[in-house]
């Protein structure tokens, strides 16, 4: 799926509470966020950490992290299921890297 945006419509919000809901609520699931740099992909991972420590802590209690957040990497957000989601830096609209063969879900962001 392919969704054309500008910054200011919060389009990479969307995309990132989608697929880290995604990843908080399916066992086992690999999510990879790429952006062109390094503190991009990194700041993707940021956005998916601050929705899921915002949350209700009736959600956080039913779908835990393996860690807790101060003790996990920057570029990856690891889940008590099994799940994660990971930031890397990348070429874009090359090849897709081989990492994503083996992802559930592939996120590429070169406009951030």
């Amino acid at each position: 799926m392919i969704i054309e945006k500008s910054r200011d419509l919060m389009i990479s919000w969307l995309c990132v509470g989608f697929f880290t809901h995604a990843a908080m609520t399916n066992d086992q699931r690999e999510v990879l966020f790429q952006s062109q740099k390094e503190d991009k992909a990194a700041e993707l991972v940021d956005y998916a950490k601050t929705l899921y420590e915002e949350q209700d802590q009736q959600l956080k209690r039913r779908f835990p992290l393996a860690k807790p957040l101060r003790e996990q990497a920057a570029l990856r957000l690891e889940f008590g299921n099994g799940s994660r989601i990971t930031g890397i830096p990348g070429p874009t609209r090359s090849a897709i890297p081989a990492a994503c063969k083996n992802s559930s879900w592939y996120c590429l962001s070169s406009a951030l």
